[in-house]
């Protein structure tokens, strides 16, 4: 869906309308009472955060030639990797001195903030000859897996994906899951101290 939106709305409407949507995630950490809505919360962050980097990858290419893509991609690649550092950090601190919902009060300010500069400031990097056939949603979907296709048919395109879907479930699971529980109970840091072990593991990588 992510790709898809890039493809079909425009690099730019896919940046803003993932902040607005990671905005809603955000937000749903302020209101939820219960796991399920956290869980909820968290379906919503994890799908902004894919319509932004679907739409700044993809704007990163659009500018630049086969010669020169991965010093385009770099930057975008680093000012993630920069708000891995510092976010964690600055998190752990603002939910130590103000609490939990306040904090994801002002992280929802941030990326609704962030999601009107996408739309004022970013240019549309889209070349107008790429833009799709007028259509519906769902034929445009049925192209598009009609496109993927061939692409898992490759034996090396399937490997690639099983190492980064290998990497994630261990990223994930180690890193985001036990991780945090195991400083908290084994070690008693609090939350400003699990903020700055993730930003420094950040660095790290």
């Amino acid at each position: 869906p992510a790709a898809l939106c890039a493809d079909t709305l425009g690099r730019r409407a896919s940046m803003a309308g993932g902040m607005y949507i990671c905005g809603i995630g955000a937000f749903g950490f302020v209101t939820a009472k219960s796991l399920i809505g956290i869980i909820i919360a968290r379906l919503f962050s994890g799908a902004g955060a894919s319509f932004v980097m679907a739409g700044s990858t993809t704007a990163a290419s659009d500018l630049s030639t086969p010669l020169n893509r991965s010093r385009m991609l770099a930057p975008v690649l680093m000012a993630f990797s920069a708000g891995t550092v510092l976010g964690p950090a600055v998190g752990g601190v603002l939910i130590g001195y103000i609490g939990l919902e306040p904090t994801f009060a002002v992280v929802t300010f941030m990326f609704l903030a962030n999601g009107i500069c996408a739309q004022v400031l970013i240019p549309e990097t889209m070349p107008e000859g790429n833009r799709p056939k007028q259509g519906t949603t769902a034929g445009h979907l049925r192209a598009l897996m009609a496109q993927w296709g061939p692409l898992f048919a490759d034996l090396r395109i399937r490997e690639v994906l099983t190492v980064n879907v290998a990497y994630w479930l261990a990223l994930a699971g180690g890193q985001f899951t036990m991780l945090p529980l195991l400083l908290d109970n084994q070690f008693g840091l609090g939350t400003a101290e699990i903020g700055a072990t993730f930003a420094f593991q950040s660095a790290v990588s």
